[in-house]
């Protein structure tokens, strides 16, 4: 339903962390809205990985059911199964799964 009101013009939208988020078209609501992403979800930054990266985590998580995030997260980073190193991390790990 949202997607549908972008199209038609009635709502802004922006991507941050990863997901859309819907933003009124006011201009001193979407001012105050776009500074708040802004703070919440700096440029460069992600809280979440990657569909790829995602994929790997959730295979060697499959594979090793024993491991604990942080287990897991330094076996991946030994397997240099990740292309990043915000990829192999613990917290990061705990928001895929």
């Amino acid at each position: 339903m949202l997607s549908i009101l972008h199209k038609e013009g009635a709502l802004d939208r922006v991507k941050a962390g990863g997901e859309f988020r819907y933003l009124s078209l006011a201009e001193p609501i979407n001012r105050q809205q776009r500074q708040h992403l802004a703070a919440a979800f700096p440029p460069g930054s992600s809280t979440s990985l990657g569909p790829a990266v995602a994929l790997v985590v959730l295979v060697e998580y499959i594979k090793h059911p024993q491991l604990d995030f942080e287990q897991l997260a330094a076996y991946l980073q030994e397997q240099r199964a990740s292309p990043s190193p915000r990829t192999a991390s613990a917290s990061s790990l705990r928001s895929t799964i």
